[in-house]
């Protein structure tokens, strides 16, 4: 058509010229040359696929497809950029193929059986107690825990206490089938010590004997010094009241304990229990209690507490019926005795009978009073005090 410009194919090009058909089949033919140049095989793919090219543009430089592209609507010149653009905006919605990275099968880390761990036995049972569960308020966990051995302070709610005057008590004593004697000389100095004495025997033997000696208080009652055991064949031991270093050791013993007020020994308990109860007179009934501290030769310093039990009438030998007030210590340790005492407000509250009994065995020894002044026993130190012998 004239005025306008030559017609474009969508690929935007001109149909090709017999020059150009001519230029294409001299190519065709060259190619088939080189096609037939090769090993058999490959010649004859070659060779299919150039044919098939051949074909192909055959019929596109056609004058049908000429005369095919002569009847489609002019296209300016400029036209050529929009679809350029459009290219490109199709090329950006789709997304470009990215070779994919080579498909290694993930390996995932292979469980190796191993051995199970071996384990650890549990710890052998013990006879020991399980752990008191935590206080429940923070304070109480600092508090530290009573030491059971530590003896209990004497009240101090008690009287001071009313000694007996200077006196010689005679006993008869029995321990199973053994019978004997017991005595205590009881003897308070002007000068304000005092000298303590038991000595026991039991079938013609001498069996046991403590002495003391020590001060005087109003307050306090007796303050031992000092107090030597004897027992037969065993060694002499010795309790050590240290007043100016406010200390208690033993000679048989590495113990040390701080010397608590109205602390006494073995031979001076007793002297002190009686002066206790003198002083509380009516008021020791059943239900309140005395509390002697008492340093045993072994370094042991417990608390005796005696409980009133109530009035009794108790008959003894040779006399009538007594009233008395019995008091009652039970043992602290395994390896302890059980105490009781009979008290006689008609005699000042002394002891006129004692039973002593080993825990957790053993034969009790009964002592019951037998007159003001008792015979002189052979055979024990001038100086003894009576006690039960020690458990091993």
């Amino acid at each position: 058509m004239p005025g306008t410009a030559p017609l474009a194919t969508r690929s935007g090009r001109t149909p090709t010229s017999p020059t150009g058909r001519g230029a294409v089949v001299s190519a065709v033919v060259s190619a088939v040359a080189r096609a037939l140049e090769q090993a058999p095989a490959r010649r004859w793919a070659q060779l299919g696929l150039l044919v098939a090219v051949l074909v192909v543009h055959w019929q596109l430089l056609s004058p049908g497809m000429a005369r095919w592209a002569a009847n489609l609507p002019a296209i300016p010149a400029d036209a050529e950029a929009p679809v350029a653009m459009l290219v490109v905006a199709v090329a950006e919605q789709t997304p470009a193929l990215v070779p994919a990275a080579p498909t290694t099968p993930t390996r995932h880390p292979t469980r190796r059986a191993t051995a199970a761990a071996p384990v650890p036995a549990p710890p052998p049972a013990t006879d020991v107690l399980e752990p008191e569960a935590a206080p429940a308020d923070p304070a109480q966990a600092t508090t530290p825990a009573k030491e059971p051995a530590r003896p209990l302070p004497a009240e101090r709610s008690q009287p001071a206490p009313q000694l007996p005057a200077a006196g010689h008590w005679a006993y008869t004593a029995q321990r199973g089938e053994r019978v004997g004697q017991a005595q205590l000389d009881w003897e308070p100095q002007p000068d304000g010590s005092y000298r303590l004495a038991w000595r026991l025997t039991l079938a013609g033997r001498p069996a046991a004997g403590w002495s003391s000696q020590g001060q005087l208080s109003a307050e306090d009652g007796l303050l031992p010094l000092r107090m030597v055991e004897h027992r037969g064949e065993r060694a002499t031991r010795a309790v050590n009241f240290q007043r100016d270093k406010q200390v208690v050791s033993f000679s048989g013993s590495t113990a040390a304990h701080g010397l608590e007020a109205g602390t006494q020994d073995r031979a001076s308990w007793l002297v002190q229990l009686a002066g206790l109860a003198q002083a509380m007179g009516p008021r020791l009934r059943a239900g309140h209690s005395l509390v002697v501290p008492v340093a045993l030769p072994g370094g042991q310093l417990d608390a005796w507490q005696f409980e009133v039990v109530g009035p009794v009438l108790l008959a003894l030998p040779g006399h009538t019926a007594l009233p008395c007030v019995h008091l009652l210590r039970e043992p602290a340790r395994p390896w302890d005795q059980r105490v009781e005492v009979w008290l006689a407000p008609s005699m000042g509250h002394w002891p006129v009978q004692l039973r002593h009994t080993p825990v957790p065995s053993g034969e009790p020894l009964l002592l019951q009073w037998a007159g003001d002044r008792g015979a002189e026993l052979p055979g024990t130190p001038t100086s003894t005090a009576f006690t039960t012998p020690a458990h091993p």
